[in-house]
């Protein structure tokens, strides 16, 4: 083989440099394309450390918000039953049978499959009754379910008229009744529920609290059963007579006893339309003892002669004419008209700002007197006061304040009753102080009292200050 001229190698040597200088090229694109890509990545690695920063940050607040809920939900939870009161159910239904007179005779859908525990927070419960008795009777039956202290519910019921009568006269007719309740379980529900650290103090912080007590409570309305007023049962023949009274009685033995009767309630209502009276002059002078005891005496005694006069109409025991007539006039009327009237002017009337301001003054002596146990009872008094009644716009912040303050003598009361014995300090500027209380050395920050919540929160030489549920609480040392 013959050797290359000297063009040929620089035409060679042209070639190479060009096939070398355009890999380079091609390796310095591709290392370019391959940087941008990666420092997109990395751009994008940096949103996200920020945005889980930020999440981060929201952390405190969101277990905030899901602290006050729990326990909005825990308290409002309480309307219903829970698994224990949900077995003793029948004894309820007992009870309620008892007190209304009718039979019930069979239940269903308190059995354990009913009652099997599912994954959901909140399980429905139906229940269905068959029972026996006059309109009356199921009617205060129905009453007294729709007012129990745990939520049921009557979603249905079928009446299939009756033809025999009891020992009072009333027809009894066969009741079929649906009922449904829930139960709750806070471990259910889609989602797995996640611990927060420090749950039990961060619930007693103000601020929680005060989130809690803003949001409005779940209750069951209740309602109070009206009595027949001489009408007749809606499913009995009117062409059937009523019963004619005591048969064992002679006429003129019957008069008297009925006479007896009628006088009795028309006393029973004088005596309680006094107590009304009482009852509002107590409340136009704002006298925050006396109205609770006031108004509870009232509720009662309307409540005994509404049992009365309901049990005169429904059982008929007042068949004489004359009688029938006078007791409508002077008892069933003005008793209607004294509950109208008494319910009135506890609804129509605005609580002024002046008036909630009086109140919440003597709480607050009450409360700097350390009595406070009238403290809770005068809020109960003022609740009493304006229920059912509007407050005037500037008079909300007072009612606000007046709660705080109620809430705080009812945790001082609870307070009051721990078995807290302080025995003494030891102050120790450069270290830690600690309190002596009932035999045990405890530094601040460490809980005492009997479920261990009470928090110490400082120590001086001449007290402590306690947190208990919330409210800072100083107590004094003897020197």
């Amino acid at each position: 083989m013959g050797r290359f001229t000297e063009k040929q190698l620089t035409i060679i040597t042209i070639v190479v440099a060009v096939l070398i200088t355009g890999l380079f090229a091609a390796l310095i694109v591709k290392d370019a394309g391959t940087i941008r890509e990666e420092r997109a990545k990395i751009d994008t690695i940096r949103q996200q450390i920020d945005s889980a920063d930020a999440e981060i940050g929201r952390t405190d607040s969101r277990e905030t918000e899901v602290v006050v809920l729990r326990e909005i939900v825990k308290r409002d939870a309480a309307i219903l039953p829970d698994e224990t009161e949900i077995n003793e159910f029948v004894n309820v239904l007992g009870e309620f049978e008892k007190a209304s007179g009718v039979v019930v005779t069979q239940v269903h859908g308190l059995t354990k499959s009913a009652q099997a525990k599912g994954k959901e927070a909140i399980q429905k419960i139906p229940m269905k009754i068959r029972l026996q008795g006059s309109t009356e009777q199921f009617l205060k039956f129905m009453n007294l379910l729709e007012n129990h202290d745990r939520f049921v519910s009557i979603s249905g019921f079928a009446v299939t008229k009756g033809d025999e009568r009891d020992e009072k006269g009333c027809i009894r007719h066969e009741i079929n009744l649906e009922l449904e309740t829930y139960s709750y379980n806070p471990k259910g529900g889609p989602v797995a529920r996640v611990e927060i650290q420090n749950y039990e103090r961060r619930v007693e912080e103000l601020a929680v609290q005060q989130r809690i007590s803003q949001s409005k409570p779940a209750f069951i309305e209740k309602y109070q059963l009206k009595g027949a007023l001489n009408r007749r049962d809606p499913l009995s023949d009117p062409r059937v007579p009523e019963s004619s009274g005591d048969p064992t009685l002679n006429p003129e033995e019957r008069f008297r006893k009925e006479r007896g009767l009628v006088d009795q309630l028309v006393l029973d209502l004088q005596l309680l339309r006094l107590d009304v009276q009482a009852e509002a002059k107590f409340r136009a002078e704002h006298d925050i003892i006396k109205i609770p005891a006031a108004a509870k005496a009232v509720d009662e005694k309307m409540a005994e002669i509404e049992l009365s006069v309901t049990n005169v109409l429904q059982n008929q025991l007042v068949t004489i004419a004359e009688l029938k007539g006078e007791f409508m006039d002077r008892v069933v009327k003005p008793f209607e008209d004294l509950k109208a009237a008494r319910s009135a002017a506890a609804r129509d009337v605005i609580v002024q700002a002046r008036q909630v301001e009086e109140w919440y003054v003597k709480m607050k002596e009450r409360f700097d007197a350390a009595a406070y146990r009238e403290v809770t009872l005068a809020y109960e008094g003022f609740c009493r006061l304006v229920d059912k009644r509007e407050l005037a716009p500037d008079a909300v912040p007072i009612e606000q304040q007046m709660k705080t303050l109620a809430r705080q003598a009812e945790v001082i009361g609870k307070f009051e009753r721990e078995p807290l014995t302080i025995q003494g300090v030891i102050i120790d500027p450069a270290r830690k102080s600690y309190a002596i209380i009932n035999g045990q050395i405890l530094s601040e920050g460490e809980e005492v009292g009997s479920d261990g919540k009470i928090r110490i929160d400082r120590i001086r030489n001449d007290q402590i200050q306690f947190v208990y549920q919330g409210v800072p609480i100083v107590k004094y040392l003897r020197k």
